[in-house]
């Protein structure tokens, strides 16, 4: 089965070099990011695709004969691919999950840490000579903290928040009274959850259902001292509403891991606020979660190739 990644990176060569990861015999590692057109011309006769960050316009996917599975690296493949044009193309979709749980959570962490410790502006101003002790910040122990999402991601950042001494409330589709107790949480609806939390950390794919999740009323449901974080999808959080929330002070700060678009314009209006942390969708970004992304986006090829197909998003694509 010819396999293709037609828009990794240097580094991600290197891993799979190095870990000698067991791979497709007929495999081919290019370097990205690619246009629509290069993207054709490296996978038109692949029978299967690696995918980092490359969104596949409609259409493409028929002008790819060959192809029967793409393996998204990462979680939140909705955004990248056309899922009704794979499955009436009969093409198996999958990603690979929890590959950076713990990373994602550990990031969501420090961009808690950096807004409520006024990390970054006394940084900068210490850098400039200023020697500014009047900036107060939050503390994190006995407050509560709302994880919007249970996922593999959002039960690390309950963890982490428990370690710290926080309360835990959580909102996620599917609660139940083994989970709350497996996971150290107490479920609520989510406009509770957004009244009475101090921390708000986003944890949730991005689908139909949960775009714009994040809007003008629930801001206005949020304390005016809390923190929203969002290492998840932008899309989930309306941007305008956001800006607008904290060039008023509606809420405290934010920190951002993701944007609409990717790498943002220089007038982005986030630019414009000084409460908010900014990092550059690097979350995921450690060594051990690029080392687990690889391993496990590789071992979805080859055991779709032996017929055992894992982590397929689209099982009706199958039926084809």
């Amino acid at each position: 089965m010819k396999t293709v990644y037609p828009d990794g990176v240097e580094y991600d060569r290197l891993i799979i070099e190095s870990e000698l990861f067991e791979v497709p015999d007929d495999f081919t590692f290019f370097v990205g990011p690619v246009d629509q057109d290069e993207f054709h011309r490296r996978v038109k006769d692949a029978q299967a695709v690696l995918l980092g960050c490359t969104k596949i316009d409609p259409g493409m996917l028929t002008r790819c004969p060959e192809l029967k599975t793409i393996v998204f690296l990462g979680i939140g493949v909705w955004s990248y691919i056309d899922f009704d044009e794979a499955n009436r193309l009969g093409i198996a979709v999958s990603n690979t999950p929890h590959y950076g749980d713990d990373a994602v959570a550990e990031h969501a962490l420090a961009l808690f840490l950096a807004a409520s410790k006024n990390l970054i502006p006394v940084d900068r101003e210490v850098r400039k000579g200023l020697w500014n002790r009047e900036r107060e910040g939050v503390g994190l122990r006995n407050k509560t903290l709302g994880i919007v999402g249970l996922g593999g991601i959002g039960a690390a950042m309950a963890q982490i928040g428990i370690g710290l001494g926080m309360k835990i409330l959580c909102w996620t589709r599917s609660p139940s009274p083994e989970r709350a107790a497996e996971h150290g949480v107490v479920f609520s609806e989510l406009d509770y959850l957004l009244t009475c939390s101090d921390f708000i950390s986003i944890h949730l794919p991005l689908t139909p259902e949960t775009t714009g999740l994040i809007s003008e009323r629930e801001f206005s449901l949020m304390k005016e001292d809390a923190i929203l974080v969002n290492t998840a999808r932008s899309e989930i959080v309306d941007t305008q509403s956001l800006v607008l929330s904290l060039k008023t002070n509606r809420i405290r700060a934010a920190g951002i891991d993701v944007f609409d678009n990717e790498p943002p314009g220089s007038n982005h209006p986030l630019f414009e606020c000084e409460n908010v942390v900014l990092s550059p969708h690097v979350g995921f970004n450690v060594r051990e979660a690029n080392i687990n992304i690889l391993r496990i986006g590789l071992n979805n090829v080859m055991e779709f190739m032996k017929g055992n197909p894992l982590n397929v998003l689209n099982m009706e694509a199958l039926k084809k």
